[in-house]
């Protein structure tokens, strides 16, 4: 063999060599990852620096002192650090703490009063999510406005879902341009509507009319929209305050112009589109203005000339209004009429003032307790009220009445008469809230903005223990109807009041 060839093989060899190392180091061509179309390889996700870090440091503020983003920054942390705090009124699902509950014992063995027991309702989870809302908030206080801010405030509190928390009186207090117009649930051929009951004068034309939508937007997507700023267990509490929740500087807040607005259904124009059903069905678009607080026109009611029965008249549970709770004899003395709009602390000395007038009377067939529209107020009294129901012949039935309005001790009372009076029908509309878990509640401002917020405390009712249904419903369903409304006849009273009650 040649020189010559003798280093071509060996030059051969060297490369095999040298190809075998290299292949020796080099992964599978299957084992190496390839990227398809659409596809990146993936990055770390980028770190928020959020303000509130929810882990006891003390809070950094970042905008400058004495600006109005500032005032906010201190408000919206006052209200958060109020929501956590561990040590004093912390919200009970937020803070890992004890809460009493109090639990109603069997009445039927002795009309004993409360048990105490103590359990922690905290819930990691919801703790968290109410943590990202309020840092969203408080990222954003330079690009919104007050009133954004405040519906910013209610919607965190909101995410807790608890009736007996949130910002529902500074809400209210936004009604400062809304429109002219009252609003009322009814139910026509067993659809739900809302009907407008109270106008300026010269639109009486308007007066029971459906109101379908705002801007073309319709009203069932608006009130929900409206609900996610009240903290509620179930939605027929935030329905009702939507509709009902009024005071004489407020308006329904299904028609208040800051809310339309902060959910896009207004711009700045000064006028909206209603669109309207009438009592012929025809379809109507109207073109309304709103009006600001000081210049808002007196309301013009719906309400009939006559009533066949003065029983059953729609106005009879808004007769004594300085009254918390009043009785009547009706239905030409046959059935006790208790009106309990407020859970007053001595509603029990006034039910027993009523069941001795009954008695007085030589005795009646029904007994009707109505808590319609009734938010709440003091549970001490169940007991004696429950003893001195039992203790009344009433041989044509007991009736509780309920609906959306009646919420807190005002759900539990009725649960309380459901439970230990074995005669108890509850008549009506789901109420406000779940037949368990009601809370007491305690109320403080923001030091800025002077914002009132009501917050549950770590006090809690269980009156109905082995019931876990998402609202306290009636036995009997009864709605208020539209062809009763425009005959001034109620509804669930002339039910109540007939054979078919029996």
């Amino acid at each position: 063999m040649t020189k010559a060839k003798t280093g071509i093989m060996a030059c051969i060899l060297m490369a095999v060599l040298l190809l075998s190392t290299l292949t020796a180091c080099v992964p599978a061509i299957s084992a190496i990852p390839v990227l398809t179309a659409g596809e990146a390889e993936a990055s770390p996700a980028p770190v928020v620096d959020v303000p509130y870090k929810d882990d006891g440091s003390r809070y950094v503020y970042r905008y400058a002192a004495g600006t109005r983003d500032r005032a906010w920054e201190e408000d919206i942390v006052f209200l958060t650090n109020r929501f956590l705090d561990p040590w004093g009124t912390g919200h009970p699902k937020l803070v890992k703490q004890g809460c009493s509950l109090h639990y109603l014992k069997d009445l039927r063995a002795g009309y004993e009063d409360y048990e105490n027991k103590y359990e922690s309702l905290y819930e990691p989870a919801l703790r968290e999510e109410f943590v990202r809302h309020i840092n969203e908030l408080l990222l954003s206080i330079g690009e919104k406005s007050d009133d954004e801010l405040l519906f910013g405030c209610a919607q965190a509190a909101a995410v807790l879902h608890d009736g007996h928390t949130g910002l529902i009186a500074s809400i209210l207090d936004t009604a400062r341009e809304a429109f002219p117009l009252g609003l009322c649930p009814l139910y026509a051929d067993g659809v739900p509507g809302a009907y407008i009951y109270a106008v300026p004068k010269g639109r009486e034309d308007l007066l029971l009319c459906r109101l379908d939508a705002i801007n073309g937007v319709p009203l069932s997507e608006i009130l929900d929209d409206v609900c996610t700023l009240f903290s509620h267990e179930h939605i027929a509490w935030a329905q009702y305050i939507a509709f009902h929740y009024t005071s004489p500087r407020c308006c329904p807040s299904l028609l208040n112009v800051a809310i339309l607005r902060y959910f896009g259904i207004m711009g700045e124009e000064k006028t909206a589109i209603l669109s309207l059903t009438d009592e012929t069905g025809a379809i109507r678009q109207v073109e309304m203005a709103y009006f600001t607080q000081k210049s808002m026109p007196k309301l013009i009611a719906y309400w009939p000339a006559a009533v066949p029965n003065e029983s059953v008249d729609i106005r009879l549970t808004d007769s004594y209004w300085e009254e918390d709770v009043w009785y009547e004899l009706i239905d030409e003395g046959q059935a006790l009429y208790i009106r309990l709009r407020q859970c007053a602390s001595e509603a029990d000395k006034t039910v027993l003032k009523a069941v001795t007038a009954a008695k007085q009377a030589g005795g009646v067939k029904k007994v009707i307790l109505d808590f319609r529209g009734n938010s709440g107020g003091s549970i001490l009294t169940a007991v004696d009220i429950i003893r001195q129901i039992n203790a009344l012949d009433a041989p044509d039935g007991k009736y509780v009445l309920i609906d959306g309005g009646a919420f807190s001790a005002a759900v539990l009372i009725p649960v309380g008469l459901k439970r230990f009076c074995p005669d108890v029908v509850l008549v009506g509309e789901p109420a406000g809230m779940p037949p368990n878990g009601a809370f007491g509640s305690c109320t403080f401002t923001t030091p800025n903005m002077h914002l009132s917020v009501t917050m549950a405390i770590r006090d809690c009712y269980y009156c109905w223990p082995e019931n876990d249904d998402p609202t306290l419903m009636p036995d009997v369903l009864v709605h208020q109807t539209l062809e009763d409304y425009w005959n001034g006849i109620d509804t669930v009273l002339a039910y109540v009041l007939s054979d078919s009650a029996q």
